[in-house]
């Protein structure tokens, strides 16, 4: 994360199904995005495939593209939206909890790296490890909307950002992608999950590895979600629903 004074440094491992809990200061504005492929010693000094943001597991500056970006304005209300404007790395999502305004989940559960193009694909050991962008890779101003292509009037879709806008729509596929890719929520939570499964019936079951973000008091729900691995019960009026998570993370939802 970035800026990560009050998020551990910036900087932490998330091991498969591990979760980790921060509460973020009044006003934070930033991004959140996962490293992959790192190799740490125990001073904390190494390196990644993807994202990496130096040679340390505590991050002072923004990951190296390609990176999945979560991106937070936290005010009155919030903005936030998931961004592959800087390339894919991991699939990623945001999921607000019981907020006010338009607090739709947002994010990209899709895994680009196995449809990425050949000429945007990064490859380790011969394998695709993430998928850059457009404006990464060639680097002109019509695919980075600079100069000329600056202004949302001349910077328009692109056959690269369409490929990624079909796998991800709710997701920034390129600088001024606003209108299906931000979104505004008051008075909420947030989960960040990182390579989830997909949205079912609205609720975001997370497979892999999870950022929960506190912005004011009540998380009752999300907490159920965290403790009870095999079974638990989330209500929403006069509705209750029943998750049940098997071995494979796959889901069955049962309502009533």
């Amino acid at each position: 994360m970035t800026p990560g004074e009050n998020f551990d440094g910036g900087g932490f491992v998330l091991k498969p199904g591990q979760s980790a809990v921060f509460t973020a200061p009044v006003r934070w504005s930033g991004r959140i995005w996962a490293r992959t492929g790192c190799k740490f010693d125990q001073n904390g000094s190494g390196q990644c495939q993807t994202g990496s943001c130096g040679t340390t597991l505590k991050c002072s500056a923004s990951g190296k593209t390609p990176a999945s970006l979560a991106e937070f304005t936290l005010a009155q209300p919030d903005f936030y939206d998931v961004s592959l404007v800087d390339g894919f790395n991991v699939p990623i999502a945001i999921r607000p909890i019981n907020g006010k305004g338009n607090c739709s989940s947002a994010g990209c559960d899709s895994d680009l790296r196995t449809t990425c193009p050949k000429e945007l694909s990064l490859k380790a050991n011969g394998k695709t490890v993430g998928c850059r962008s457009a404006c990464d890779v060639f680097n002109t101003d019509e695919y980075c909307c600079r100069g000329n292509y600056g202004n949302p009037s001349t910077c328009k879709p692109t056959f690269y950002s369409k490929k990624f806008k079909e796998a991800c729509p709710t997701s920034y596929s390129y600088a001024y992608d606003d209108p299906t890719s931000i979104f505004t929520c008051s008075g909420t939570d947030y989960v960040v999950a990182f390579c989830s499964s997909r949205f079912l019936l609205s609720i975001l079951l997370f497979s892999f590895f999870s950022v929960y973000i506190f912005i004011n008091t009540s998380l009752t729900c999300v907490n159920s979600w965290f403790y009870f691995s095999n079974l638990c019960f989330w209500s929403s009026g006069n509705d209750r629903y029943a998750l049940t998570i098997t071995t494979s993370f796959t889901a069955v939802d049962h309502k009533g």
